[in-house]
């Protein structure tokens, strides 16, 4: 069999290669594992979350992602997978993500491969499929490339693609050249935070899109999200999902609320959220700080909706802290 790419560099002799072991494996109902040598990876640490969407490139309503249309034939598509993004927040420190693979409506005899963006495609397949056959899901651990990003690459003809991440690699705390040892670091937890559990303000509460919103005619501003964090922990970031229409605008601020020495409340912002939607979508934002929680402390959320609040909702809220 014969199969070139156009203008990447790889040789019609290696893809050839490859497209007889994807037969090979059609043929015997397994997978190809096969593995392009690589540099290994440092000691690291893994960090198992929810499982959460990152990659649907189907049409809206299912699209999660900057994608919404299939993977073409010799096509490398790239996006990041730090940060907040698609329906996960991940750290910017991870080094791997933990991934479940999914084809769906593939429309060729092919096979999908991810590895980290910036580099050459491996002679490697993650899934095999056929022209037409049902989805199909297989779990795949993937060192994150440049600019924080992954890569998938499709052989032949079109393929839809979904990517759930179950967890994440942070650097391990090992020792330099001298041989002295680092101490460990505290495992970072993340916690996603109902935004049903708001507490209103003159407001009635309703949904838009499976978000929180407010009902017709109430005041823009909507209400506060406490975020129960531990006595001790340190926030590391925190990130925010909304949902709008066109034109709606929404506001979100990060605060920590504490008694001052002469029992007064005293307030403190730690960052703003808040955008203002060129289409009916979802906007995901993350901010960072370094500020410990101790016992009279409280973290909370205040969020003020546009001049139309009904045309604008909060989906999800997620914190990353530590603990001593």
């Amino acid at each position: 069999m014969r199969v070139q790419r156009r203008g990447d560099g790889v040789s019609r002799t290696r893809w050839a290669a490859i497209g007889a072991a994807v037969a090979v494996a059609f043929g015997g109902g397994g997978l190809l594992t096969a593995l392009a040598a690589d540099t290994p990876s440092a000691p690291s640490t893994y960090v198992g979350i929810t499982p959460c969407r990152v990659v649907d490139t189907r049409p809206a309503p299912d699209n999660v992602g900057s994608r919404s249309t299939p993977i073409g034939s010799g096509e490398t598509f790239s996006t990041a997978f730090i940060g907040a993004v698609g329906k996960c927040t991940i750290p910017a420190e991870a080094v791997a993500v933990v991934l479940n693979l999914a084809i769906v409506n593939p429309t060729a005899n092919s096979f999908l491969t991810v590895f980290p963006a910036g580099g050459t495609v491996p002679l490697a397949a993650n899934l095999n499929y056929v022209a037409g056959q049902p989805p199909a899901s297989n779990a795949a651990t993937v060192r994150i490339g440049t600019g924080g990003q992954l890569s998938f690459f499709n052989l032949r003809g079109t393929v839809d693609v979904t990517a759930d991440v179950s967890g994440y690699y942070l650097p391990a705390a090992t020792g330099g050249g001298t041989g002295t040892t680092v101490p460990p670091q505290p495992t970072p937890v993340i916690m996603t935070v109902d935004p049903f559990s708001m507490q209103l303000y003159n407001a009635s509460q309703t949904t838009i899109n499976n978000c929180v919103t407010t009902g017709p005619g109430s005041s823009s501003r909507f209400g506060v999200i406490p975020l129960s964090l531990p006595a001790g922990a340190t926030v590391t970031s925190l990130s925010i999902a909304a949902y709008g229409q066109t034109g709606a605008t929404w506001v979100a601020t990060l605060m920590r609320s504490s008694l001052a020495s002469t029992g007064n409340l005293s307030t403190q912002v730690f960052g703003t959220f808040g955008g203002t939607f060129s289409s009916n979508t979802v906007q995901s934002q993350i901010s960072v700080g370094s500020s410990v929680v101790s016992q009279d402390d409280g973290w909370f959320v205040d969020v003020t909706l546009g001049a139309s609040p009904t045309t604008v909702g909060i989906c999800r809220v997620q914190v990353r802290y530590t603990l001593p």
